[in-house]
C-alpha cells in the first residue's frame, strides 16, 4: 500500500537515525523556530558534523519560514534552506537535454529539517525536492508550494536525503505526492549525473 510522503519520510528517517549517531541532545530551549535556531547556532554549529563540512558557512536556513509537524513521536520543523551550491544527482535519459536538465535543478527545492526524537535528541537532515520534468512543466516551473507535512501534495519527482556533510541518504520515487519506493541507497559509483546547482 502506498504512502503519503510525509508518513514514508518518518519511517525513512527513523531508520536512518538507527545507522547514523549524528544528532546532538537538545537543550531546555522550545521546540519552536526560535529555540532551534538558537540551538543551531550554538549546539549544532559546534559539533562535528558542521565542522566537517567546508560549506557550512554558505548554507542558510530561512528560519522565518518553518513549517512545524508532529507524527509518531517525532517533532520536526522544516525550512527553506539556501545554498551557494549543492550536488545533485539527475536522473537522465536519451531524451534528456541540457537545458531540461537545467530547468530541473532551477526548480528544484532545498529544505532543511530539524527532528526532535522521542528521547529528546536533535537530528538536522536536507532534503531535496527534485521535480520531474512533466511535472515541472504542469507547475508552470513553479514548486515552491511543495512541502513535507502537506499530505495531499502532488508532487512527482525525486526526494533525496542528505545529512548536513552531504552524504546522501536516500533516494524515494514520488508520484502525485505518494512514495513508490526507495530507489536505491547511493552509491557514487553508479550516478547518472552530477550536477552543480547554484542559487
Amino acid at each position: 500500500m502506498k504512502k503519503t510522503i510525509g508518513f514514508s519520510i518518518f519511517i525513512a528517517l527513523v531508520s536512518i537515525f538507527a545507522c547514523n549517531r549524528d544528532f546532538d541532545e537538545a537543550t531546555n530551549e522550545a521546540f519552536t523556530p526560535t529555540g532551534v535556531e538558537a540551538w543551531f547556532n550554538s549546539t549544532f554549529k559546534s559539533s562535528k558534523e558542521w565542522q566537517q563540512n567546508a560549506d557550512s558557512h554558505n548554507k542558510q536556513p530561512d528560519w522565518s519560514n518553518g513549517v512545524y509537524l508532529e507524527k509518531d513521536g517525532l517533532e520536526i520543523l522544516e525550512f527553506p534552506l539556501v545554498e551557494n551550491k549543492a550536488t545533485i544527482t539527475v536522473p537522465v535519459d536519451a531524451t534528456t537535454t541540457n537545458q531540461i536538465t537545467k530547468k530541473v535543478l532551477d526548480a528544484t527545492l532545498s529544505r532543511m529539517l530539524i527532528i526532535k526524537t522521542k528521547t529528546n535528541e536533535m537530528v538536522v537532515r536536507k532534503l531535496y525536492y527534485l521535480p520531474e520534468y512533466k511535472y515541472l512543466l504542469s507547475k508552470g516551473y513553479d514548486i515552491s508550494e511543495c512541502m513535507l507535512y502537506k499530505t495531499h501534495d502532488d508532487f512527482t519527482g525525486l526526494l533525496i536525503t542528505k545529512n548536513w556533510n552531504d552524504e546522501v541518504l536516500s533516494y524515494h520515487k514520488v508520484k502525485n505526492g505518494k512514495i513508490e519506493g526507495i530507489l536505491r541507497k547511493y552509491d557514487a559509483n553508479r550516478c547518472q549525473k552530477q550536477l552543480a546547482q547554484t542559487n
